[in-house]
């Protein structure tokens, strides 16, 4: 499919595995949802994953990326505000940024 990336990698190593071999699929792309479709209870199940923090964000980022492209803040939340029409609220997650941001200064916190 146009604008979607795939392959077959061996699940113990991460590493792409030759045609013909059984493996884990790997997709990237617009089809790529972040959860099952209309369940919730499978969705929750993320077996051997960590939950992810702010501090594992800039730990990944510290081994791909210069150190002054660090992420300064990191805000993890379960959900996105979203529109009637489902689509992201971007002006009320930019507002509450500008809050966490200042609370963050107004305490003397450099990094969140």
């Amino acid at each position: 499919m146009p604008h979607l990336e795939s392959k077959i990698v061996d699940p113990a190593t991460g590493l792409t595995v030759p045609r013909g071999a059984a493996g884990e699929l790997c997709t990237r792309g617009h089809t790529v949802m972040l959860g099952y479709w209309d369940d919730p209870a499978r969705t929750a199940e993320r077996e051997g994953a960590e939950p992810l923090t702010a501090e594992a964000v800039k730990a990944f980022c510290a081994d791909k990326l210069a150190h002054h492209k660090i992420p300064r803040y990191v805000h993890v939340v379960d959900s996105f505000p979203m529109t009637v029409t489902g689509k992201v609220r971007k002006v009320e997650m930019r507002e509450v940024t500008v809050e966490i941001i200042g609370l963050h200064a107004a305490a003397g916190v450099r990094h969140a």
